[in-house]
């Protein structure tokens, strides 16, 4: 079976960024439906999953997971605060409006280190197998 290679940088490129918009769902997702946390973690275990299934190196796929969780929570940061922002809100709103979106991704964030790494580590699992 032939493996893809990796060493494409347009490619470890494209994996990040989508993870990253797929992250940056998931944290939406909470903040704005008020998502159970349980789904939250279920929908970032898979996407750590896939990045560890497709990367297969077990610290390159934790490297870009962690990469992509960070990445994912400015994006959804930007996307929650943008119209507070565009709208020149007064800063009372503003501020407001961070603590809820903090507030909301705090508490599923701790947890989801822990399942960012499991995930990967799975996935690189799964990954090494499916090569075999």
């Amino acid at each position: 079976m032939n493996r893809i290679k990796m060493s494409n940088p347009l490619l470890r490129l494209a994996i990040i960024v989508a993870s990253s918009f797929n992250f940056a769902g998931a944290c939406l997702l909470v903040v704005i439906w008020n998502f159970n946390p349980f789904y939250y973690m279920l929908v970032i275990f898979g996407i750590s999953v896939m990045i560890g299934a497709v990367m297969v190196d077990i610290n390159n796929a934790v490297i870009y997971t962690y990469a992509s969780m960070g990445i994912g929570i400015a994006i959804a940061t930007a996307l929650f605060m943008a119209p507070y922002i565009l709208l020149d809100e007064p800063v009372s709103r503003l501020n407001v409006a961070i603590m809820v979106f903090f507030g909301a991704t705090a508490r599923v964030i701790l947890f989801g280190l822990i399942v960012y790494f499991l995930g990967a580590l799975f996935g690189c699992f799964l990954g090494e197998k499916s090569l075999e």
